[in-house]
């Protein structure tokens, strides 16, 4: 049980190397037994050798027996009690030369036969029926007779036989018994060394397949846990990213197998569940009744729209709409008719408002719209626009409503709730002073510096005497840009038809154009050092201007858009930023062009 309970807490590797460390434990006990087998069959086959090396032991005893008879013949004839071969009979008294004569001619018959019951070769066997010719001669023809004539004491006639048959025959079965002994001596070490050779070609491929067994045995289990867990730590991150929310990485599947069905079904859970979580996600930031956003989306968005604001200075603006007179609507045509009057005043706002724009209900009637990159004065005409397509539009459920509009934009340092505090009192004059109008909350104190994001308060703009160069016909031309520009500007917040509003934008075009024409010559005259880098200023300003003008009257530029190049560009960026540059050169040396005309007229 505890066992279980260790391999249940322990990580899937750490199981399956502990598997294979077994399976090689088990390789190598196998291999330990054959090794041990091995050394077995190598002591059977020291024993095999030994028990072939048996037969020359036989006929060595054989030739020994044979030399002893031949020594009893020879000492019969000395009557030598003692005799030459005491190992043999150890000098008993008792036995007679006959006797021994005997004994050794039957146990050389039993070795005799014993080495006829072994499995001989060919060769050995042809070997084997010399040596028994030979030896039958040197028993029937020397050894019986010379016996029987010593038994009769004809001892000359013995020794002519010992001479003449026994010692020649003797002769003959003893080089045919060296010829048998080599030759079995031969076929054994020839035996032995082959099996030898197999044992030890067996005992290697033993040793070796035990070797390589484990080797290859470890390749396999690292490669198969490389194969297990690779996959399987892909998806326990996977899971891991889930867990924490983050679902943008891309579950890779590498294969069909188990664990490959695993990530594919993973990844697919991973769509499904980042599918859900944007719906959710939706639900959750989206008003169920209008579609646009709610105050906890809008909140989010501002956010980081007003850091955007902080680190690149971008300008951003609210606006605060609200119904008028909203609850006779209730009152009088019901909560349902309301709430389609909300429907669909959200989708007209919705389908007039830029991409970059946001629309959120804030509450009941009220609704906000987020302008991020929009100054002030676009922002305004854009509000006007809104308010009049509303008043405009034909509700079914209650024909015409209005809408008032506040209208402020974020001030550096400013907070949400400051910020949305100043829209939502320019929305409450608005309410104030009449319904169905849009009211501008007012900057905060010291908001501009000269040529500093001017164009962020064109309402109407103001010259102020800090604006004057000191020469006459530049601050002239210049108080005649504000003057077009807000011309301009009250001819767009005023709803004057389209044809009259393109006159504004010519007069104002033409103006500028003169006016930068002028600058540069009388900074020519006045000696202005960087007047060739100003004049260029100037020509790419212009070319920007006609560039505008020309897609304003083929309609694919909006009048908002121009307006706020030509505020903004022109008039802030330029004539209140880039142009007092030249201010230092504009004293008693600088020549009026109005008074050069005239003197040269004179003159003429």
């Amino acid at each position: 049980m505890k066992i279980m309970d260790f391999f249940n807490n322990v990580s899937i590797k750490t199981r399956l190397w502990l598997i294979m460390c077994f399976m090689a434990l088990g390789l190598l006990i196998e291999g330990g037994i054959g090794l041990t087998g091995i050394v077995m069959a190598n002591k059977a086959l020291d024993a095999a050798y030994k028990d072939s090396l048996e037969p020359t032991r036989m006929i060595s005893r054989v030739m020994l027996l044979m030399g002893d008879n031949r020594a009893q013949i020879m000492l019969w004839l000395q009557h030598d009690a003692d005799g030459q071969a005491p190992e043999i009979h150890n000098n008993d008294p008792l036995m007679t030369h006959t006797a021994i004569i005997a004994k050794n001619r039957d146990e050389i018959t039993a070795l005799v036969a014993e080495y006829k019951k072994r499995n001989l070769t060919a060769e050995e066997r042809d070997l084997a029926d010399k040596y028994a010719a030979a030896r039958a001669l040197y028993v029937n023809e020397g050894l019986m007779p010379a016996v029987t004539v010593l038994q009769a004491a004809d001892y000359q006639k013995a020794n002519k036989i010992l001479l003449q048959k026994i010692n020649p025959y003797y002769e003959t079965a003893n080089a045919r018994a060296n010829t048998l002994l080599q030759k079995i001596l031969e076929t054994s070490k020839s035996g032995y060394d082959h099996a030898e050779e197999r044992y030890i070609l067996i005992r290697n491929i033993v040793i070796g397949s035990t070797l390589l067994g484990l080797l290859l045995g470890a390749i396999a289990a690292t490669l198969l846990i490389r194969s297990i867990m690779r996959p399987l730590n892909r998806a326990v991150g996977h899971f891991k990213d889930i867990a924490q929310g983050n679902m943008d990485e891309i579950i890779a599947v590498s294969g069909r197998d188990e664990l490959g069905q695993v990530l594919n079904e993973l990844s697919t859970m991973q769509d499904k569940l980042k599918t859900v979580i944007g719906e959710l996600d939706h639900l959750a930031s989206t008003d169920k009744l209008t579609g646009s956003w709610n105050r906890r989306r809008l909140e989010e968005t501002v956010r980081s729209e007003m850091d955007r604001l902080k680190r690149y200075d971008h300008p951003l603006c609210l606006m605060v709409f609200d119904i008028d007179f909203f609850k006779k609507i209730n009152d009088c045509h019901g909560h349902n008719a309301g709430d389609q009057v909300l429907i669909e005043l959200a989708a007209k706002i919705r389908a007039s408002l830029r991409t970059s724009d946001s629309l959120t209900r804030w509450g009941g009637e009220e609704f906000v719209v987020l302008c991020p990159n929009t100054t002030l004065s676009t922002a305004s005409l854009l509000a006007e626009r809104l308010r009049n397509k509303i008043a405009s539009t034909n509700f079914p459920e209650v024909e015409h409503i209005t809408v008032s509009v506040g209208v402020a934009e974020c001030l550096p340092g400013e907070s949400w709730e400051q910020w949305f505090k100043r829209a939502d009192e320019a929305l409450y004059r608005a309410k104030s002073g009449g319904r169905n109008q849009v009211q501008i909350a007012p900057e905060a104190p010291n908001r501009i510096g000269v040529g500093e994001n001017v164009a962020a308060n064109f309402v109407q703009l103001v010259w102020h005497e800090s604006y004057e160069s000191g020469n006459e016909v530049i601050d002239r031309e210049h108080r005649g840009l504000f003057n077009d520009a807000n011309e301009l500007l009250a001819a767009m917040l005023s709803g004057r038809p389209a044809d009259e509003v393109k006159i504004f934008v010519d007069t104002l075009t033409r103006d500028v154009v003169k006016h930068f024409q002028d600058e540069v010559e009388i900074l020519v005259a006045a000696g202005y050092p960087g007047v060739t880098a100003h004049a260029a200023m100037h020509r790419e300003l212009v070319n920007g201007i006609v560039a505008l003008v020309g897609r304003f009257h083929a309609g694919t530029l909006g009048l908002g858009e121009l307006f706020n190049f030509l505020a903004h560009d022109v008039v802030a960026k330029h004539l209140l930023g880039a142009d007092r540059d030249f201010f230092p050169y504009m004293g008693a040396r600088n020549l009026d062009i109005g008074r050069k005309e005239e003197k040269g007229s004179n003159i003429g």
